[in-house]
């Protein structure tokens, strides 16, 4: 299953659908669905309802008592979800349950109110909490999401999206969600580019497996964002580098051979241990 790359695009397989007549395989597996599976996923679609369709509360002809009645329910839904991801990794179907709820939850990732966002990385955070590597992939297609709203100047959406983005790359650092955060290296926003440094460093901190060619990709971002025009930015790129110094000094020294002089006065700053 594959990440998002863009708030509303899902590429790969993690698409909310309606309820198959038979389960399928999830992917990678070879084993057959568990005979509960059907009613499971039965549940989760119920629940996830009121998640699909478009809140109310952004159209402006609506009223606002059916808003709040809609954003009542939302808050419900998301909540009913900590328990049935539980039956999920009870009975062992985790992996065929996530495609389920990727885009429901990304919805509310998205919405425009900082309570229903809110309430959704709070529930991400219970999930990861609950579960870790378990949902891999549904953490990973939410990362764009969350990147994205890094940049948002309700403060409560961007905070609680960033703090989760950074829970995500701890948690699950895998190459799906290295190749998502380089994908995002580029953002034209700066607070979405620091995050995505702040997700890296962490990512790479916590022993993600790194081939070769992605670790030159790595470095290639990072010399492109310790010269970024925004001086956070620079600075999370500056921490991101000494992460990838720390596990590939050689590519690392590779990278600061060919550093400006600024470059190298950042690096050297934020240095671990430097005075």
């Amino acid at each position: 299953m594959a990440c998002v790359n863009a708030p509303g695009a899902v590429v790969g397989s993690l698409t909310a659908r309606p309820a198959p007549s038979a389960p399928v395989a999830a992917a990678g597996t070879t084993a057959a669905p568990p005979a509960s599976l059907r009613a499971l996923l039965a549940e989760i679609h119920t629940t996830c309802a009121p998640l699909i369709s478009r809140e109310a509360a952004t159209k402006l002809s609506k009223a606002a008592t059916e808003a709040h009645e809609q954003w009542e329910a939302r808050t419900a839904a998301l909540q009913e979800l900590l328990p049935l991801f539980q039956r999920a990794a009870d009975e062992e179907v985790l992996e065929w349950v996530q495609e389920a709820v990727s885009r429901p939850l990304a919805s509310q990732l998205e919405d425009l109110r900082s309570s229903v966002v809110r309430v959704a990385c709070d529930v991400v955070t219970a999930l990861l909490k609950a579960h870790g590597r378990a949902i891999a992939p549904l953490v990973t297609a939410l990362l764009p999401s969350l990147l994205h709203n890094a940049c948002n100047v309700v403060k409560v959406i961007a905070n609680s999206s960033s703090t989760v983005a950074l829970l995500v790359a701890e948690t699950v650092p895998t190459p799906p969600l290295l190749a998502c955060l380089l994908h995002h290296s580029s953002d034209k926003h700066a607070q979405t580019r620091r995050a995505v440094c702040d997700s890296l460093a962490a990512a790479i901190a916590q022993g993600a497996p790194i081939s070769e060619r992605v670790v030159g990709e790595t470095a290639k971002a990072l010399g492109r964002l310790t010269a970024d025009s925004d001086v956070k930015a620079r600075e999370a790129a500056g921490r991101a580098f000494w992460a990838l110094h720390s596990r590939f000094p050689a590519a690392a020294e590779a990278l600061r051979n060919g550093f400006t002089r600024s470059q190298l006065a950042l690096v050297k700053r934020l240095e671990p241990g430097a005075a």
